[in-house]
């Protein structure tokens, strides 16, 4: 298979899990806020490119300090899944040379 796939697959999972419970978390005190596609459009179409700018260079600023929460979650959730995946790749491998000792016993 193609392990370099399931790797972005799942580190684009984690990255919307993670985004997603920071910015939707709420409480039964806190009611969800409807939003219109329309008024969110046009707010987009009000950035102006000092402002597009202005949030681009924000978002590399948050990615370059020391202790980013976000980051730090991912490398460990990616080191946890890059050691589960090398235990079920060893294991197969394991059972590989198991299946091919026992097909050689029997054609003996």
């Amino acid at each position: 298979a193609e392990p370099g796939r399931y790797l972005v697959a799942a580190a684009a999972t984690l990255v919307a899990s993670v985004v997603s419970v920071r910015a939707n978390a709420t409480t039964d005190k806190v009611l969800s806020q409807a939003i219109s596609n329309k008024a969110a459009s046009e707010n987009v179409f009000l950035v102006t490119r000092g402002e597009e700018n202005e949030i681009v260079q924000e978002s590399a600023r948050a990615l370059e300090r020391e202790e980013n929460p976000i980051i730090d979650s991912l490398v460990e959730e990616l080191a946890d899944y890059s050691q589960r995946y090398a235990r079920a790749n060893l294991t197969q491998q394991e059972v590989d040379v198991y299946l091919d000792t026992v097909e050689a016993d029997e054609t003996r």
